[in-house]
């Protein structure tokens, strides 16, 4: 049974993101792939994209999902994030919000006609934005 719901931690795709933080296996490498694709991001990809803002909002003390109280997540992936990742993560993420014709999470999203999803994900990326433009 996959886990699905609006929260950016809802997906399989984000669990097992957050899973390779806590056994130490994460790398941005690991993540690339899933943006290689200039025209279209899968639904993987966005996940990830949108699991690694809120990562990346908690590195930066924001409040967090309860997923991310662990105390070695936040500093585990912390140890990885430099402001040429948050910049390339904000692009990545940019490319999730879109557009449904460019993002398969967009596109699933957009055919449930839930507006919850889109408007806390802009919200997230622009909370990063305004986070790390000084």
């Amino acid at each position: 049974m996959g886990t699905w719901g609006a929260g950016p931690f809802d997906s399989d795709g984000a669990g097992d993101l957050v899973a390779s933080i806590r056994h130490g296996d994460f790398t941005f490498a690991g993540v690339e792939p899933y943006f290689e694709d200039d025209e279209y991001v899968e639904a993987d990809g966005g996940q990830a994209a949108l699991a690694l803002v809120e990562l990346t909002l908690a590195v930066h003390g924001a409040p967090h999902a309860p997923v991310l109280e662990e105390e070695t997540v936040v500093p585990a992936f912390a140890a990885h994030l430099t402001p040429e990742r948050t910049t390339w993560l904000l692009e990545q993420s940019d490319r999730v919000l879109s557009d449904p014709e460019t993002s398969e999470l967009y596109e699933l999203w957009a055919e449930t006609g839930e507006d919850e999803w889109l408007a806390t994900a802009r919200a997230s990326v622009e909370r990063l934005r305004a986070l790390t433009a000084g």
